[in-house]
């Protein structure tokens, strides 16, 4: 009797453990559609995220495909171009402000290892000698302002347009090398047409980029982008901390449904998160970089320091640079600010509290770089609010 009891007792105690996975795996599906559950030509269910995951053997493949030669190569990627017309048809330029705002939050940032950069030369002595090469000492100079009078315009109260300074960033022999620069670097892939790159920046502690949903998903043809690498700090096309094949990538829903040419209520959407797998010296890309923070929620007019690498300057896939303006709002969970960043910028981090040398509660990326609207030096993004990035973020672990 007691031997027919144990059996018993064992054979209900595995149908709970049958239905306890059951239930959990019924949960994350929920949450966290797989690519290989997303038909190109069916709408995907709203709420949580979309990703793929990159096997060991596609992530080297990858390191083996982008070399300097290819690097060089690489096309970068356009920032989404959508008409002023198209973007006052969908939206009316003032908004009525939400009866009960979203409450603001944050994660901090950290700061690399100590020694990362002892660490690095040491492991990739090629490269820190090809940037010796090109080293400026100089002080950074503004390379362009523009300015445009709102004195007496409803607009004012709302941030400004047109009206920014830009300057080189990792140029400068001060900056190439120190956090925060560091953490902000190139995201090549492959598509469909060839080889394109765009701008990224490391936010989590668990080596997590953050970066335009356009430079990871094309919904035009409505497939993934692969063979993605990212180059923490890459200048003149070396690459002083190696390159970091990325082990999975997600997006929001929102923008796999979209199939076909963004329109600007899009843009809200165009944010995607990659997590990194380790360089050539088995090393994670924290360790050299550190990691910027992230805020949402926060209100539109913000103080703004926004990084990428714009193919629209002489020297711009080469090193980054900054434009530095007073954020807008644009339209719902979107915001503009006054730049002249095109193409390979896309994804690029624009920063609040912008703070060099320093991490801890400050330098939170805030937004990415994602469209043009045809309406001057401005260039508009998605608003990190906790229907986006927050989204991703609780799903993804950072």
């Amino acid at each position: 009797m007691k031997s027919k009891l144990f059996i018993k007792l064992l054979l209900l105690a595995a149908l709970l453990l049958v239905l306890s996975i059951t239930a959990t795996t019924r949960a994350r599906t929920l949450t966290a559609i797989t690519a290989q559950d997303v038909s190109t030509d069916q709408t995907v269910p709203s709420g949580g995220t979309v990703s793929i995951s990159i096997s060991p053997e596609q992530q080297a493949a990858a390191i083996a495909m982008w070399t300097r030669e290819a690097r060089m190569a690489a096309q970068p990627m356009d920032i989404l171009n959508v008409s002023l017309d198209e973007a006052e048809e969908e939206q009316p330029l003032i908004p009525d402000a939400p009866a009960v705002p979203d409450m603001p939050g944050f994660s901090p940032g950290g700061l690399p290892a100590p020694g990362a950069n002892v660490m690095a030369q040491q492991q990739f002595p090629e490269e820190w000698s090809r940037l010796d090469e090109v080293t400026a000492d100089e002080s950074p100079q503004t390379d362009a302002a523009h300015s445009t009078s709102l004195e007496g315009s409803p607009l004012a109260a709302m941030g400004t347009k047109q009206v920014f300074s830009r300057y080189r960033a990792n140029f400068y022999h001060p900056m190439w090398r120190r956090f925060p620069y560091v953490a902000i670097g190139k995201l090549y892939f492959q598509t469909a047409a060839g080889q394109d790159s765009c701008t990224a920046s490391v936010v989590r502690p668990n080596n997590i980029i953050v970066t335009a949903a356009h430079c990871v998903y094309d919904t035009t043809n409505n497939i993934w982008f692969n063979n993605f690498v990212f180059v923490p700090a890459e200048r003149d096309f070396a690459t002083p901390y190696g390159s970091f094949p990325a082990e999975t990538a997600s997006i929001l829903p929102q923008w796999i449904n979209l199939s076909g040419r963004p329109a600007p209520g899009w843009l809200r959407h165009d944010v995607a998160l990659l997590t990194l797998g380790r360089n050539a010296a088995n090393q994670l890309v924290t360790r050299y970089t550190g990691w910027l923070g992230l805020s949402w929620n926060f209100p539109a007019v913000q103080h703004h320091f926004t990084f990428g690498y714009p193919v629209n300057f002489i020297d711009g896939e080469q090193y980054t640079y900054i434009c530095v303006a007073e954020s807008f709002w644009r339209t719902t969970d979107t915001i503009g600010m006054g730049c002249d960043m095109e193409g390979g910028s896309s994804g690029g981090p624009w920063i609040l509290a912008f703070t060099p040398y320093e991490a801890g509660a400050l330098n939170f990326v805030n937004a990415v770089i994602s469209a043009g609207l045809g309406d001057g030096a401005n260039t508009y993004g998605p608003a990190f609010t906790s229907r986006n990035i927050e989204v991703l973020c609780n799903l993804e672990g950072c």
